[in-house]
């Protein structure tokens, strides 16, 4: 009876393991067929779905394998709770395959170890930014639990001769001799998703564990220490500058890739107003940026610098470095940051905070008058077109002031694809197409991603727009533009590994002498240096000494060649890739960069292990510079400020205090405390979470709260005060600051305040009560008693208006 009845639920088992390598086949035909059709390489290529099918069926019987153990154990104490462990591991493990399909067909890209450099609100904004998250996804998400128990079901009432379960056996071990034998025709295309996101993350463990045992100490404590003059000013022959320091305009273009721009563009015609640009400007055609996604553009652009592990903006505490932000406030620059998004995602704001940046531009910062991105079926919008990015940036440019450093990002490139007028943009792609000669395939690629194409054409009008207005502006004949993209986007198919990295990038300027045309390699990490340089060589200003530069310059050699070494990061944990000379190493393999900045594979083992040693000594270096604070000596650093208000103690103190809590908790945490009366706690919180995200508005306002119930006036204005600066459209921080002119007696302040929140458009009731009180108190009665009798009016059935009337 026993052996009977351990026979029967090993049988069971087996049937759940083949409900399992169903539902995974429905999976991956779905994704396949429905996911974003003609966008990838093979998608007509049915071998890759086939290929698709052997390894979702060994990938479940490994995972079958895998939980028969603790199932075994588990079924000799309790048979029921044994099913019910392996129902929730099988049913587990189709969601997470469904959930990382979806991702692959929607990003072009599968999911892997860059999971782990994203915190989970990052996750969860990426998660929903997608115009195709909807209701259907979420439904099948409930279905799929319901779908793997159906099939439990039928397989056992259907599949119940042992002739089954030997074919089933048979079909593993040829499955797992299939595998060993035939190349996948498509290794991230025909993989099974689980089996990439698990082996990627084990990968990228063994890589920074041996990184970390071969980082060392090198022999110079600072390795990347030089002379500020071992830069050459490389660019100085190009302009005519005049006695006054130019303004600098850095625009860095959102998806943009050299596969869509210029006379070489596999896409070419959707951005003809870069195009007509670039053969105005210094134009490098064959540059790159260093790291595959948005993440690592800062960093690369501004401070020339390493990556860390999972890109430089995710290091806990940032190593001591200098940008070329922070040199240039210190040198009376006004430096100024636009985006139309949240500055908060990938850490941006965390590094700009840190350099000191002195305006700030990003989602909270716009008005009714600007017309916002319209929200997904999840509620999300991504918050501002380029359109509205640049003409928040020209309203904002102060023509008076001491030379500008304006860094400008844009976005509308970039999923969901969703901007004003999109249905007319995709009508100019519908023309464009009538009339292109492209190939039957590039133009079905086109039609299936009409969204993305047609953002391109909308970035670039928007470009133009810009552009043709700063030209009416005086300081336009003394303005430097830089122009770039950060990285190649993602959704079109890839001709290469070199692709994803290659971006424009021009200097334009009526400085410029002529324009030239530059074939020789260069990348974002060159261009801090030269601007430095170049600065440098005309003008008076305060440099330091030393540099930490990872980058040498910007080569202007005309003809094709590559000087330097670059280091590529294609997505957060993975540095696998490296240019050196005219080679490209990329995920154990090389390949030749061609003239035309294409990329063939070839098979050199002497300049594999020569490019794979530098690899390997770039990641050491990244590794011990990063982690050990050894970029720029910290006593040395004058041109940071320190912007730590926490010390050792207190840090250990909240350490103490939340338990590792996630952020939104640790806030909570704050307002109780704030709440009992224990202030310094809740500042000492609030300062915490400041630290980490410096836009957290709501922390800064409560901790102006509590500092004002502490009495301590003065820094409560200042605290509220950056909390309006920070969110000018967001009436929790001017009722604070009220509340604080209140309790403080500074009536006359309380009038300014609800004045500026007056003309910005924001109308509250108690905003208005609040001014009436200021009023009263300052002998406006009139005033005080109309602005009382209009909000009676409007709410009959407040009390608090009618009682505070009556006093009069």
């Amino acid at each position: 009876m026993k052996f009977g009845h351990l026979l029967n639920s090993h049988t069971h088992y087996l049937y759940r393991v083949m409900a399992l390598i169903v539902a995974f086949w429905t999976v991956s035909t779905a994704g396949y067929f429905l996911g974003s059709p003609g966008t990838g390489p093979l998608q007509n290529d049915y071998s890759v779905l086939i290929y698709t099918y052997i390894n979702d069926f060994w990938i479940a019987c490994v995972i079958g394998i895998s939980i028969f153990f603790p199932f075994l154990l588990l079924n000799k104490i309790n048979s029921k709770s044994a099913i019910i462990f392996s129902n929730i591991a099988f049913i587990s493990a189709a969601l997470m395959q469904m959930m990382l399909v979806a991702y692959y067909y929607s990003a072009r890209t599968p999911l892997g170890a860059d999971f782990l450099g994203y915190s989970s609100r990052d996750i969860f904004l990426s998660s929903i930014n997608s115009e195709d998250f909807s209701i259907l996804l979420v439904l099948a998400f409930l279905a799929c639990p319901i779908l793997m128990l159906v099939l439990e079901h039928v397989l056992i009432k259907r599949i119940a001769n042992i002739h089954y379960r030997r074919a089933f056996f048979i079909a593993i071990v040829a499955t797992g001799i299939f595998r060993i034998v035939m190349p996948c025709p498509s290794i991230e295309m025909g993989q099974n998703k689980i089996e990439y996101f698990v082996g990627d993350i084990i990968q990228s463990k063994i890589n920074n564990d041996l990184i970390y045992k071969n980082s060392g100490n090198p022999d110079n404590d600072y390795p990347l220490l030089r002379p500020i003059d071992e830069t050459k000013n490389v660019l100085g022959p190009f302009f005519t500058l005049k006695a006054e320091i130019p303004n600098l305009v850095f625009i860095v273009l959102e998806g943009f890739g050299s596969d869509f721009t210029g006379a070489g563009a596999e896409y070419p015609g959707f951005t003809p107003f870069l195009d007509s640009l670039a053969l105005q400007s210094l134009n490098w055609k064959n540059f790159v940026c260093n790291s595959g996604r948005s993440f690592g553009v800062l960093p690369s652009l501004f401070g020339s610098l390493p990556f860390g592990t999972n890109g430089f903006l995710e290091l806990e505490d940032f190593p001591s470095h200098l940008s070329l932000i922070s040199i240039l406030k210190a040198n009376n620059f006004l430096t100024s940051y636009y985006e139309g998004s949240n500055s908060s995602f990938d850490r941006k704001l965390n590094f700009l905070e840190y350099h000191g940046i002195e305006r700030l531009i990003d989602e909270k910062s716009y008005g009714p008058e600007y017309e916002r991105i319209e929200s997904n079926s999840a509620g999300f919008s991504w918050g501002y077109a380029d359109h509205e990015i640049y003409t928040k940036a020209l309203s904002s440019f102060n023509s008076n002031s001491n030379p500008r450093l304006d860094i400008i990002i844009t976005q509308t490139a970039h999923e969901p694809f969703m901007f004003p007028g999109r249905s007319i943009y995709e009508l100019k792609i519908d023309k464009f197409l009538e009339k292109s000669k492209l190939s039957n395939i590039k133009k079905s690629i086109i039609v299936s991603n009409k969204k993305i194409f047609a953002s391109l054409k909308y970035a670039d009008d928007a470009l133009k727009k810009f552009m043709d207005d700063y030209k009416q502006k005086n300081e336009f004949e003394n303005t430097i533009f830089i122009i770039t993209g950060d990285h190649r986007l993602i959704p079109i198919p890839h001709k290469d590994v070199l692709s994803r990295f290659h971006v424009p990038f021009m200097i334009y300027s009526p400085l410029i002498k002529k324009p030239e045309q530059f074939s020789s390699v260069s990348s974002h990490l060159d261009v801090t240096p030269s601007i430095s340089a170049l600065l440098k060589a005309k003008y008076y200003l305060q440099m330091p000494e030393k540099i930490a530069w990872m980058g040498a310059g910007l080569d202007t050699a005309r003809q094709f060649r590559n000087d330097h070494t670059i280091p590529l990061i294609r997505y957060k944990g993975l540095i696998q890739d490296l240019i050196l000379d005219t080679m490209i190493l990329s995920r154990d393999k090389i390949y030749r960069i061609s003239k035309e900045f294409n990329a063939y594979e070839i098979d050199d083992p002497e300049k594999y292990d020569q490019i794979e040693i530098k690899l390997n000594e770039f990641r050491a270096l990244n590794n011990y510079v990063t982690s050990e604070n050894k970029i720029y000596p910290k006593l040395k650093n004058k041109w940071i400020e320190s912007r730590n208000p926490l010390t050792s103690a207190q840090l250990a103190q909240v350490q103490h205090l939340t338990q590792n809590l996630e952020i939104d908790g640790i806030f909570e945490m704050a307002r109780t405390e704030a709440f009992e009366n224990h202030f310094e706690i809740a500042q000492l919180l609030c300062a915490f979470i400041l630290l980490k995200n410096p836009e957290y508005i709501d922390a800064r306002i409560l901790k102006g709260r509590a500092l004002a119930w502490d009495q301590q006036y003065e820094k409560a204005e200042e605290e509220l005060t950056s909390a309006i600066q920070r969110a000018p459209y967001y009436e929790d921080g001017y009722l604070a600051l009220l509340d604080v002119f209140w309790w403080s007696n500074q009536d006359e302040k309380a009038a300014l305040v609800v004045s500026e929140a007056t003309r910005i458009g924001i109308n509250s009731a108690q905003i208005e009560f609040k001014l009436a009180k200021a009023c009263k108190r300052m002998n406006q009665i009139d005033k005080a008693k109309s602005l009382l009798a209009g909000l009676i009016l409007e709410y009959p059935e407040n009390q608090e208006f009618k009682s505070f009337y009556e006093t009069f």
